[in-house]
């Protein structure tokens, strides 16, 4: 719930008129003027002249007497016609979700614009006590006339309502009673002819099934009423009593606004009636907020796409990129509009490739010692801890020495006056000529550290060996455990692309971010990079298969992107981490189920609802999407 904006304000009023027709025209420099009024606690407060509000519905409506129920009103932009229906009695129990959703699913379901309007006027204890009182007393002379005048004495229903309204005093009596709501509810429907209006209020009737809708004749003009911005309803004829738990299953998805207030399109809200969604990468940042951003889901559920497409947008809206692409499959340098703004770092194993991510050069001088000696530690299979003193004294030593580069720790190693230094340098040594490991392992010759030089940057390691999800690190090949270290380099290296200009806004776009939140030194960068987000003008995008490693990084996560699942244990995870039941089997059948852009987006606001992604573009859509189909297809 919020405050309506004026401009709301005055879009709900100017479209009573064209309900059914057309968009009202809105003047933007429309603003009512104000009294000010001391409030009763002695404040002071604005209240709009009515009759600034009134000339935007003053058009002319009539009610035909010859036709059924229903407004002719003549707009600006034509004439068109509306039928305002209120509900009748609920029923005393009702399915939910399903049948109890009375301001939701009906609605959704006609495929035409229907608007519902409920006015709810809380009655206090005190006074629901008294009414409930005297209905007591009611019943009871009818339980009386019935047991003094009836040969068969009070019927059945008699004296089950002097039960329930002796029950219902005691509830009312209680210390957690239940309060008493006082409603109406009522819908209108538009259409620019008399034919479209019938048709219409026959398939909303149908919709809501054994819960009548009354089209009241002659009180059409005061529901019209009813349906603008005001306190209390007019209208008593359709009033009845509510309890709250019916109240939030009617509008259980009152609340459908989701994303940015601004930003770029990234797809609609289904469950919100197809409303267009914006998100806003920068909005973290601005408002001091958590700035990863987690997308999370099975292989060909749109994650990834999803990811480039955010970071495409970001882009065209000044902002740098840096686009971690492991497998490769990310095409941000496919797109036309990027073409020339695109720098691809090619880091293969290749010689050429030596120490381009040597932690040495690449790592921040205040996590160089760390990177470093992480980064060697991880590439030896389960070193004694004689190794690790020596590998941890090398690199200090050589950074106190000024090096940068992990050749002169080899070196350092090797030429030691101790026989478990020199095992650890001769072990370092052979890793160092194979494959991918020559990225890590610099000389004096190559140690410069890099830069983004390009408004994007995207990072391909061809020669990845990753291991499969659910493998322990114990299980790791040589080739895998040299890819899975080599993931950490490729984040210092993030880090430090980032941590220059804070003025700038920049993406981090990590793809298969569960290795790195699989290791020690993985999340440690993860956790570093994800912090220095918020200072450094910068939005994290972490996009996983896995939500096991996740721990306290959660907590850093502001926005969540929650696509299709493979098993029930992952999919109840995700619901945990956005606050949904991890046990509603609905939810996890319905997540489980998400493929091709669909998933649960949770925003910085805390607010989950359905999103369907839309690029909104078939051209950038061909050229992100890399599926087995539209390679074909190509």
């Amino acid at each position: 719930m919020r405050r309506a904006t004026t401009s709301e304000i005055q879009w709900l009023l100017r479209r009573g008129a064209t309900r059914g027709t057309s968009e009202p025209a809105l003047d933007v420099n429309w603003e009512p003027d104000a009294l000010v009024i001391e409030t009763p606690d002695g404040s002071t407060a604005y209240e709009p002249l009515a009759h600034d509000l009134i000339r935007c519905v003053n058009e002319p409506m009539v009610e035909d007497p010859a036709e059924p129920a229903s407004l002719m009103v003549e707009a600006e932009c034509g004439i068109g016609y509306q039928a305002f229906l209120c509900i009748g009695a609920l029923a005393s129990e009702a399915v939910f979700p399903g049948d109890a959703e009375l301001l939701f699913a009906p609605v959704e379901a006609v495929g035409f614009p229907v608007d519902a309007v409920i006015h709810v006027h809380w009655i206090g204890n005190r006074d629901a006590l008294a009414q409930v009182r005297k209905r007591i007393l009611d019943v009871e002379h009818a339980y009386q006339e019935q047991e003094q005048g009836s040969i068969s004495g009070p019927g059945f229903l008699a004296g089950e309502d002097r039960e329930l309204a002796r029950e219902y005093e005691a509830i009312l009596q209680g210390t957690s009673h239940p309060p008493m709501l006082k409603t109406s509810v009522s819908f209108a429907v538009g259409a620019t002819d008399r034919q479209e209006l019938e048709r219409r209020v026959d398939a909303l009737t149908e919709r809501f099934g054994d819960v009548p809708l009354h089209r009241p004749r002659g009180l059409q003009h005061r529901l019209f009423l009813e349906h603008l911005p005001r306190v209390g309803s007019e209208v008593a004829d359709y009033e009845q009593q509510m309890t709250v738990e019916q109240f939030g299953a009617m509008v259980v998805t009152a609340s459908t606004d989701l994303g940015s207030d601004t930003g770029t399109y990234i797809g609609t809200s289904p469950t919100g009636g197809g409303r267009p969604v914006r998100y806003d990468p920068t909005e973290a940042s601005r408002t001091s907020r958590a700035s990863a951003v987690l997308l999370a889901g099975t292989l060909g559920s749109g994650k990834t796409l999803t990811a480039q497409a955010i970071a495409y947008a970001a882009e065209r809206r000044g902002s740098l990129v840096v686009d971690f692409d492991p497998k490769p499959d990310h095409a941000l340098d496919q797109i036309p509009e990027l073409t020339g703004s695109v720098e691809v770092l090619e880091l293969s194993g290749d010689e050429t490739n030596r120490g381009r991510l040597d932690p040495m050069a690449i790592g921040l001088p205040e996590l160089r010692e760390e990177l470093a000696s992480s980064y060697l530690l991880e590439l030896l299979r389960d070193p004694p801890p004689a190794w690790e003193n020596q590998v941890q004294r090398a690199v200090r030593d050589a950074i106190r020495a000024s090096e940068h580069n992990l050749g002169a720790v080899i070196a350092r190693l090797k030429a030691a006056d101790d026989t478990t230094a020199n095992e650890v340098g001769d072990a370092l040594e052979v890793i160092a000529d194979f494959g991918l490991a020559r990225l890590g392992f610099g000389n004096e010759a190559n140690a410069e550290p890099g830069s983004a030089k390009s408004a994007v940057t995207t990072i391909r390691t061809p020669g990845l060996s990753l291991p499969d999800p659910g493998a322990s690190r114990e299980t790791y090949t040589r080739a895998e455990r040299i890819s899975v270290a080599t993931l950490s380099l490729i984040a210092a290296l993030a880090l430090r692309l980032v941590s220059g200009d804070r003025s700038r806004h920049k993406v981090v776009l990590l793809d298969e971010a569960w290795f790195l939140l699989a290791s020690t030194q993985g999340r440690m960068l993860l956790n570093r990079l994800v912090r220095l987000g918020r200072s450094a003008n910068t939005t994290v995008l972490l996009a996983s298969q896995r939500l096991a490693d996740l721990g306290d990084l959660s907590e850093l996560v502001g926005t969540y992107f929650l696509f299709g699942q493979e098993s029930d244990v992952e999919t109840s995870r995700a619901l945990r981490l956005i606050g949904l039941d991890p046990d509603d089997d609905t939810l996890i059948h319905s997540l489980k189920g998400f493929r091709k852009g669909r998933c649960l987006m949770r925003d910085l606001k805390g607010r989950v609802g359905e999103l369907q992604v839309d690029l909104a573009s078939d051209a950038l859509l061909k050229a992100l999407d890399t599926t087995p189909r539209r390679e074909a297809e190509k």
